[in-house]
């Protein structure tokens, strides 16, 4: 697996973890207005009002500081697991006080452990139900003094058995289903000569990348690489000689970046390649020792070897850009440049603006 792909595997919890924040919202309150219906449509008994109150008006509020306090970039994995423990609260205080719709309400277990089914993974989701099944004990034990007997330990046993097949067939169709839409996924952000992410997946790690930059105040580095001979090996050697070119060329680079480094066919010859972290110094340290790897490597056919030389183009965020499209402009600038000096060389964009200020001046 190329170092594309491992910076891609971190990403994709983040936002899989967004898209599943506005359900579990969305599920949350509807348990609230579901507990509010059964609690009214039922005779309520006068006796426990108050704590069904209480009950509803602290997952209320739970739930509210949950979805409309904390940061969004702080949602992780744990505090879905803290919503759905609170979900499992809430449900067994009702189901406590409550004794008309008592087996109602049981049946709202599901929502919590087809959340966990769908999101924590298998394991997780037995532990869910283990957890269910011990509340549901403690309930039916304090209503019922003769819980213990083989009879109403197998009427929960059948109250519990639903929500333990639904919770391991949701966890394994979550399961096939998240598999599938990896390759899915793999397939359409990847390029199908080199391995390498394509302009569309790189384009949605890079947007990744600018919004962690921008909010923790750290910089990165866009590398434009170009082929300098694509046509003329085409031309000559035809396009087979070409497609081991641009293969040749994305394993030597992907081999001279560290595994963080986002590479891509950017199109054609062209490569593109982000270095998380990298001033426009080191950014050009990397681009020199891709450019040197390449000309000690020439492109072997079966009628002998042919050199192989590459212009490169750095730009970094913030000093050469602000957005995505003025950095790639910047970096497409100084490629430019490094195709107009001879070709085989790095030229960081800093160079760009030293020439054109010269320029300017000697023109003054």
């Amino acid at each position: 697996m190329h170092a594309s792909s491992k910076k891609s595997t971190a990403l994709d919890p983040t936002l899989e973890i967004d898209d599943v924040a506005r359900t579990l919202r969305e599920i949350e309150w509807l348990l609230v207005v579901l507990v509010l219906l059964l609690y009214v449509l039922h005779e309520p008994v006068a006796d426990v009002s108050f704590a069904v109150s209480l009950g509803l008006c602290a997952f209320t509020a739970c739930i509210a500081v949950i979805n409309y306090v904390i940061p969004q970039h702080l949602r992780t994995r744990w505090l879905v697991a803290i919503e759905t423990w609170l979900m499992i609260a809430f449900i067994t205080w009702i189901l406590y006080y409550t004794a008309g719709p008592g087996k109602v309400v049981a049946a709202l277990y599901l929502l919590p452990i087809i959340v966990t089914a769908l999101v924590l993974g298998r394991g997780v989701t037995m532990l869910q139900v283990a957890l269910v099944a011990a509340c549901y004990l403690f309930v039916n034990r304090s209503v019922d003094a003769a819980f213990l007997s083989p009879e109403s330990l197998g009427h929960v046993a059948m109250d519990i058995a639903p929500m333990l097949l639904v919770a391991y067939t949701i966890s394994m169709l979550s399961g096939d289903i998240v598999n599938a839409m990896k390759r899915v996924k793999a397939t359409s952000d990847t390029d199908e000569l080199t391995g390498l992410y394509n302009i569309r997946g790189f384009n949605a790690l890079a947007r990744h990348e600018l919004g962690q930059a921008a909010r923790y105040s750290r910089g990165f580095s866009l590398m434009m690489i170009d082929s300098d001979h694509l046509k003329e090996i085409n031309d000559t050697y035809g396009h087979a000689a070409g497609d081991q070119l641009i293969q040749t060329i994305a394993h030597v680079i992907r081999n001279a970046i560290k595994s963080t480094d986002v590479l891509a066919r950017y199109g054609g010859d062209e490569f593109v390649c982000l270095l998380p972290g990298a001033t426009q110094q080191s950014a050009g340290q990397v681009g020199e020792r891709i450019r040197q790897r390449l000309a000690d490597e020439p492109l072997v056919i079966h009628t002998g070897t042919i050199p192989i030389t590459v212009s490169i183009g750095v730009a970094t965020y913030p000093v050469h850009g602000n957005t995505l499209d003025d950095l790639s402009k910047s970096a497409d600038r100084a490629l430019y440049v490094s195709k107009a000096r001879g070709r085989d060389r790095v030229t960081v964009y800093d160079e760009v603006v030293d020439e054109n200020t010269t320029i300017r001046s000697a023109q003054a």
